[in-house]
Parts: structure tokens; C-alpha cells; sequence
């Protein structure tokens, strides 16, 4: 226990840290050679969705939301407010969210930069890209949340889930656009304008959020008892 009575977050071991975030690193410099020969931002905006989006920001956001979980010892559990255990890992999935798609978006406008298409007049793209890329790692944390407050484990979880989009999205390439759609619905490519990101996806999403929150807390009020 700290001294201000806190529970502890459960340790990842140093070297398992380092292998999450190389792999993150990894996954990242993957995204800047998917951009190697920029066509321009709306040509790549789209193309950055469907493959480096999925394949590399979203596996990499999982390995760095499960290096950064919390998970109260039981021994810690029954001397403080075991919500606090909640509350951190939401917080978590909302600030890597954020970093992580930063340095993504960051990294797409600098290959832009650098082949000659960044174009003024082309930069709400960014904040269109930056939008679609938060929605999926958010949607994906929340399903992560939910399942490893249903007390699986979070490594477990992270592996699954990065195989599932990754060998789901590599089975449904040659199937038409609608399975794929439905498995990314938040970040497939839509009408490139805030009408239709906001109308097709922001409203979607937000019902989403309340509705996984709600079962996320639900959920976590009985996970001693799933786990017995």
C-alpha cells in the first residue's frame, strides 16, 4: 500500500513493458511506410483507415493500455474504494487514446509533408482522420474493459483481440465491403465531410459509449462474484 492509502497497480515486468512498447514503436514506424509514396491526404486518408488504422495504431494502443493497467491486489481490494480500480483504467483508455493518436496523425502529416501533398486546403482531413482513429481505439478499449471486468486476464484479452482484427480483417478482404464495415463500423471510410462522420458515426458511437459504460460498471460491481 502507498502512504496515502492508494492500492498499488498489479506490476508489469520490466521486460514485458519494454517488448509493449517496441512492438507500439513498431507498429507506428509501420504506419509511416504504409505512407512511403503519399497520393495526397484524401486518397490516404481513406487508405490509412482500412489497413495501417487497424493493423498497427489499433494493436499498438492495446499493448500500451494493457502496460498501463490497474489491477488491485486482493489484499488491496478490501481496504479501498475498489471503484478507484475502474475510474484509473478508464482514465488510462482515455489518455493513450488521446497520445496515441497524436503521434499517429502526426506521423501521417509529416510522410504528407515530406512527399509534397500536404495541402492546406486538405488539412480538416486531418481532424476527420483524427476523429475515426479515436473512435476505434475507444470502442475496442471499452470491449478490453468490459471483458477483463468480467475477471479474464488483460494479457489474454489484448492477444485476442489483436488477432481477431487482424486475422478477421485479413478473411473478409476479398468478401464485400458490409462485413468489414460491420466489424470497423467507426472508422471504415465515409463521405469525407463532418455531416457525414457525425451523422454515420459520432452519434453511433456516443449511444455505444453510454450503453458500454453502463455494462462496464455493471459488470465490475459483480466481478467477485464472476470470478467465484
Amino acid at each position: 500500500m502507498n502512504g496515502d492509502g492508494r492500492g498499488v497497480r498489479r506490476r508489469i515486468s520490466p521486460g514485458m513493458a519494454l517488448l509493449a512498447c517496441c512492438a507500439s514503436a513498431a507498429c507506428l514506424a509501420y504506419c509511416c511506410m504504409s505512407l512511403v509514396r503519399p497520393h495526397g491526404i484524401p486518397i490516404d486518408y481513406a487508405g490509412f483507415l482500412r489497413y495501417p488504422a487497424t493493423n498497427a495504431v489499433l494493436p499498438a494502443y492495446l499493448l500500451l493500455t494493457y502496460v498501463f493497467h490497474v489491477r488491485y491486489r486482493v489484499e488491496e481490494a478490501v481496504r479501498v474504494d475498489i471503484r478507484r480500480e475502474l475510474l484509473a483504467n478508464a482514465a488510462h483508455l482515455v489518455v493513450v487514446d488521446l497520445a496515441e493518436v497524436a503521434v499517429a496523425v502526426a506521423a501521417f502529416a509529416a510522410m504528407q509533408a515530406i512527399g509534397g501533398t500536404l495541402v492546406a486546403a486538405e488539412l480538416p482531413f486531418l481532424a476527420l482522420l483524427a476523429v475515426q482513429l479515436l473512435m476505434m481505439n475507444a470502442s475496442v478499449g471499452a470491449v478490453q474493459l468490459l471483458l477483463t471486468n468480467c475477471g479474464l486476464v488483460w494479457e489474454h484479452v489484448t492477444a485476442v483481440l489483436i488477432g481477431w482484427y487482424a486475422i478477421a480483417m485479413w478473411l473478409l478482404l476479398p468478401l464485400a465491403g458490409e462485413p468489414v464495415r460491420y466489424l470497423c463500423w467507426f472508422w471504415q471510410p465515409v463521405a469525407p465531410d463532418w455531416r457525414s462522420v457525425a451523422v454515420d458515426l459520432l452519434l453511433p458511437f456516443v449511444g455505444y459509449c453510454v450503453l458500454m459504460a453502463v455494462a462496464n460498471v455493471a459488470v465490475f460491481g459483480r466481478r467477485e462474484r464472476l470470478e467465484g
